[in-house]
């Protein structure tokens, strides 16, 4: 989807507002987020973003036979 210059200078409000980056905001977007989620959703250290990655992932519960 494309967005016009206002609709972008409002989540560019939005972004300082949250206190995100433009640029993350802006990759986000494009990557397919909703503008609302790019917003809202702080930024992760790789630590943090991998210990949310395996609390979601669905092979948490695979078990290993041996």
């Amino acid at each position: 989807m494309t967005y016009t210059r206002e609709q972008l200078k409002e989540f560019r409000a939005m972004a300082d507002a949250a206190g995100v980056k433009w640029e993350t905001v802006y990759h986000r977007i494009k990557r397919g987020w909703t503008p609302e989620k790019a917003v809202s959703m702080k930024t992760m250290s790789r630590r943090q973003a991998a210990t949310y990655a395996a609390k979601t992932s669905p092979w948490r519960n695979f078990k290993i036979k041996g």
